[in-house]
């Protein structure tokens, strides 16, 4: 499936993640768009720095640990503490997790709203970064409602919950709008998925045509948009 906009920061957070326990190991992101997508292992919980070559020890994994140099925080206040003007937060509820999510972003635009944020959830009592949500067109900020994230533009729509297996932000639906490739052909194809619950498995194949994709993102444009209050 062709991916457009929003991606998953799966990288680094992925591979320390898993290994260091803060979140079990399992499928998040883009690697589930296909049925045959399976959990993957995980690399050590070490990185070497470029320039002295000494390895680092759960190094930053977003713009929170990397500003204020702290990798493990006690709490959410801990974390806020850290942000600094023009950079925001939010309490929200997902599906899937029984605790407030605390969604930091890096930048907040005059309205208060903005298309990247860091999501921090529960485990053992300490906050653990479950993931990134980004989109690449400022134009289409994150939106919220009722347990559930929408992102994407006009030819993408997304929504995302928390996987009820592994604690992580796992994709609901995911179903996207491209121009046919073959040539003379200006027909749209539209694909992806839906699921209705929050387990690995549950997904169905959309079927729909322009109709029933334009629904989707009619209900998108009907979300409010996902508000942060800025840090002090």
């Amino acid at each position: 499936m062709k991916s457009r906009s929003i991606f998953f920061f799966l990288t680094v957070l992925a591979a320390i993640v898993m290994m260091t326990g803060c979140t079990s190991a399992g499928k998040t992101g883009r690697e589930d768009m296909s049925e045959e997508a399976s959990a993957e292992g995980a690399a050590a919980d070490t990185v070497s720095d470029p320039e002295t070559g000494s390895v680092v020890k759960d190094p930053p994994l977003d713009f929170v640990q990397n500003q204020s140099g702290v990798t493990h925080f006690q709490d959410y206040d801990e974390i806020i503490s850290y942000l600094e003007p023009g950079q925001g937060y939010a309490y929200i509820m997902l599906i899937g997790s029984d605790d407030e999510i605390l969604a930091v972003t890096p930048r907040l635009e005059d309205d208060n709203t903005s298309d990247e944020a860091y999501f921090y959830g529960l485990k053992d009592g300490k906050p653990v970064l479950l993931n990134r949500m980004k989109s690449d067109d400022m134009a289409f900020p994150i939106r919220y409602s009722e347990g559930i994230i929408y992102m994407g533009d006009s030819d993408e729509y997304m929504t995302v919950f928390v996987s009820s297996e592994y604690g992580t932000l796992m994709i609901k639906d995911f179903v996207t709008r491209s121009q046919s490739e073959e040539p003379f052909d200006y027909s749209f194809i539209y694909e992806g998925f839906l699921r209705d619950t929050n387990v690995f498995g549950s997904e169905r194949k959309f079927v729909g045509g322009e109709e029933e994709f334009e629904e989707l993102i009619d209900g998108r444009k009907s979300k409010a948009f996902l508000k942060f209050q800025e840090a002090e």
